[in-house]
């Protein structure tokens, strides 16, 4: 009999008395304390147990299991135990699946007394090896859907006249599907998770490997090459001079493109360490990016501009490889974007907070607006294909914003088509 038709039944038979309220203070109390230690564990195969141990415990009955639906919307045994915390195997019980498969469909319970009942139920089969007298059979369910079915069963006659005992086992089923569905969720993000980290853990491999394998034969062809043109220098032709600094550059961005996958393999697999020191931010930093790339800047004809007051104190702690890493992406990237005007770097302190304040200016072809949500992923450019206009793996930016992380600094920035970007650098202190 559906456990809903029991409740009619009843409440003809007595009155108005409606016995889905049938639990006492002490029974709900009870309940609340189960469902608090159900609740106390994400772990799905720890929540299956407890909700059979404790269902067992609420019935008084002797065993019973749980099925869950898989992935193929399948009902799927998972745990059987006796009363005594023995674990059953589902060939253990001799019910009937349509029985189960009835409540998991049309999601109401049904309750079984008395042997007559029992031999004449068409849901149960071969009860010769376990003389079942009384059965519970639950439906789990979240948001109005089945996630499965909790079944106990017993060789005795239970007296289930009040249906306190039935009501209870609902409450306990509509809390432990509520239990059983967050534990499957987290199993489900932990598995998730664990394919992430492998795929991470798999490409930074692969970054290292690849990029070992490519940089060291580099450096060995580009030092024979330079060696070369050392050797017969002014006895070749201009074409041939070409040749070597088309060799030397293409050398050159073939080892930073390395440098780039190697640092981004060390912020992906978290190997980088900082390591803070105590660091004079335009001698220690500035003064050698300028060097590096006023040569770039002149050949373009652009403005190149370090602007500061001398009178000022540079003195920040921070770890100055990241922190001069970062600024190399961010200028290299405002001097490759610029084509014409300028690129000037302002370096100043913020009168409330105190703090250096580094801004990185250009009048470059600056960044549409539909891109700023990914300008810091990794190996993203705004142009993408054979047809892009500009060099690079869609590192830097990422590069530059992870190692300022790392150091605590902020960064943000601001941009507009065809006029220009400015990047915001807060060295907080």
């Amino acid at each position: 009999m559906k456990l809903s038709e029991f409740y009619n039944f009843k409440k003809n038979q007595e009155g108005s008395r409606d016995y889905r309220y049938g639990c006492n203070i002490e029974e709900l109390n009870q309940i609340l304390n189960i469902v608090r230690k159900i609740n106390n564990s994400l772990n799905l195969d720890e929540v299956l147990q407890s909700v059979l141990e404790n269902a067992l415990k609420i019935t008084e009955t002797y065993r019973g299991f749980i099925v869950l639906k898989n992935k193929n919307d399948k009902l799927e045994f998972r745990i059987g135990l006796n009363k005594f915390g023995q674990k059953l195997r589902k060939s253990s019980f001799s019910v009937s699946e349509l029985a189960v498969e009835d409540v998991f469909n049309t999601k109401e319970s049904i309750i079984i007394a008395g042997g007559k009942d029992v031999s004449e139920n068409e849901y149960l089969n071969n009860c010769s090896i376990f003389p079942i007298k009384t059965i519970f059979c639950v439906p789990l369910i979240v948001d109005g859907e089945s996630l499965g079915v909790i079944y106990v069963d017993c060789p005795e006659v239970r007296n289930i006249k009040k249906l306190d005992i039935a009501y209870s086992f609902e409450i306990l089923a509509e809390h432990a599907a509520i239990a059983i569905n967050n534990a499957k969720i987290h199993q489900q993000l932990e598995r998730e998770k664990r394919k992430a980290e492998n795929a991470e853990k798999l490409k930074g491999d692969f970054l290292t490997l690849i990029s070992h394998e490519i940089r060291n034969p580099l450096n060995f062809m580009m030092t024979h090459a330079q060696l070369l043109q050392s050797v017969i220098n002014g006895n070749i032709d201009e074409d041939y001079i070409e040749s070597f600094e088309i060799i030397n550059r293409g050398g050159k961005r073939l080892l930073r493109s390395i440098e780039l996958a190697l640092n981004a393999s060390e912020i992906n697999n978290g190997s980088y360490k900082i390591r803070n020191e105590a660091t004079e931010l335009i001698r220690d930093i500035f003064q050698p990016i300028m060097k590096e790339y006023e040569n770039t800047a002149h050949k373009k004809g652009i403005g190149f501009n370090l602007n500061y007051d001398l009178n000022d104190n540079y003195n920040i702690n921070c770890d100055t490889h990241s922190v001069s890493l970062s600024f190399i992406h961010l200028i290299d990237n405002a001097v490759k974007f610029t084509d014409e005007g300028e690129v000037n770097i302002n370096i100043f302190r913020d009168k409330e907070t105190k703090n250096l304040i580094v801004e990185i200016e250009d009048t470059g072809i600056g960044i549409a607006t539909d891109y700023y949500p990914s300008i810091y992923e990794q190996f993203t450019q705004e142009e993408t294909g054979y047809t892009r206009s500009y060099d690079g793996m869609g590192l830097g930016l990422a590069l530059a914003k992870s190692y300022l992380d790392l150091n605590k600094f902020q960064i943000s920035f601001e941009s507009e088509k065809n006029v220009g970007t400015k990047f915001t650098i807060i060295l907080n202190q």
